[in-house]
């Protein structure tokens, strides 16, 4: 497994599928270090046979490599694939004092979207670091939680942009009409405008239609792409096309 070949490492790494747990995994842990993704990729799907519990602490500890984004990403997917097993071992290991780690974990739960996965983002909603809370936003997105929708309402008028703008993105996503009057609230603060836009298009309430509209005669170029983008969701969304004829005239 230290042979300079690639493919004679990859080999090895092959050999070790079949081994009691005890040999194989810290091994296998070991050539997900390694700089070349083929050798990485077969540890990821050996490794993926042993039960979590006994490969945890390994994968938990590459997420630690600063100096090694091969084996950071390749623990990612071995956990992301894991799915709601691998939930309450982030949970605990989000206490974590790195910052890339506890980001790291967010991304993982965001990746399996799992409502299990909710008290992990509220707590990163909580996080210090303002990419993490941001991750934390989307990943709500992906939940289908009623209490999500609340959450992410409040976030989006909080007036932080940094975690405003993904929320505007995640309440479009879900597609609940509970959010439609903070959605145009936030329409007045011209940095959310994208974001904005593309969730009324999402949620098609035909009673907004004119307000999105409105912005196709505003000087920005993308804020007017963003609101045709928009119109053409309330059309496929079966909003009679009278109605928008109606009100692009």
């Amino acid at each position: 497994m230290d042979d300079r070949e690639t493919e004679t490492r990859r080999k090895a790494v092959e050999e070790l599928k079949g081994l009691p747990a005890g040999r194989a995994i810290p091994l296998l842990i070991k050539a997900m270090e390694d700089m070349n993704w083929r050798v990485r990729k077969t540890a990821a799907m050996i490794i993926e046979e042993y039960p979590l519990a006994l490969c945890i602490k390994g994968l938990l500890g590459l997420l630690h490599l600063s100096n090694n984004a091969g084996a950071r990403n390749t623990a990612i997917e071995v956990l992301t694939k894991t799915g709601k097993e691998s939930i309450p071992y982030l949970i605990d290991a989000y206490g974590s004092r790195d910052a890339d780690v506890r980001k790291s974990i967010v991304d993982i739960a965001g990746n399996i979207k799992d409502n299990k996965t909710l008290p992990l983002l509220l707590l990163a909603l909580k996080d210090e670091d303002e990419n993490i809370k941001a991750s934390a936003v989307e990943a709500l997105g992906y939940l289908d939680e009623p209490e999500v929708v609340d959450i992410l309402i409040v976030v989006l008028k909080s007036g932080d942009l940094w975690t405003a703008f993904p929320a505007a993105a995640a309440l479009g996503r879900i597609g609940d009409k509970r959010a439609v009057p903070a959605l145009l609230d936030a329409l007045s603060v011209k940095a959310l405008r994208e974001p904005v836009l593309n969730a009324l298009g999402r949620l098609s309430d035909a009673e907004t239609l004119d307000r999105v509209v409105r912005y196709l005669e505003g000087p920005s170029l993308s804020i007017q792409e963003e609101a045709l983008l928009a119109i053409e969701m309330f059309y496929h969304n079966n909003v009679p096309s009278e109605t928008i004829n109606a009100s692009l005239k």
